[in-house]
């Protein structure tokens, strides 16, 4: 039985590959970012789909506000940011503006070591 060979590609690059495929398939999918998006590999969205791509800065709170926003008004709202930021940082914004209101918000952590 032949061996499937597969070339190693990190996950953060197929997380940006993953997420980039939504942005094009999906009106409705915008991708924020807490200025980290070459290092999550989500930049493929902000070059090939810069009208869905939202730089918010070191501003986890304020992201996540707007994101929840975002969703209110029917769009699907993607954050992206470290895992240790997205855990710690937001905590309060996340629990208020998204969970309670029970929002259509995806929270991406990535690089957990950090």
């Amino acid at each position: 039985m032949p061996t499937l060979m597969m070339e190693p590609k990190a996950m953060r690059d197929t997380l940006g590959d993953v997420i980039l495929e939504l942005a094009k398939t999906d009106p409705k999918v915008y991708v924020l970012d807490g200025d980290l998006a070459n290092s999550t590999k989500i930049n493929t969205v902000a070059e090939q789909f810069p009208q869905k791509f939202l730089q918010m800065g070191i501003a986890e709170q304020n992201m996540m506000g707007v994101a929840a926003g975002l969703a209110t008004a029917g769009l699907q709202p993607w954050v992206s940011t470290f895992a240790a930021f997205l855990a710690k940082r937001c905590l309060d914004q996340v629990s208020v503006v998204v969970a309670q209101p029970k929002l259509d918000v995806k929270m991406l952590g990535g690089i957990p070591g950090c």
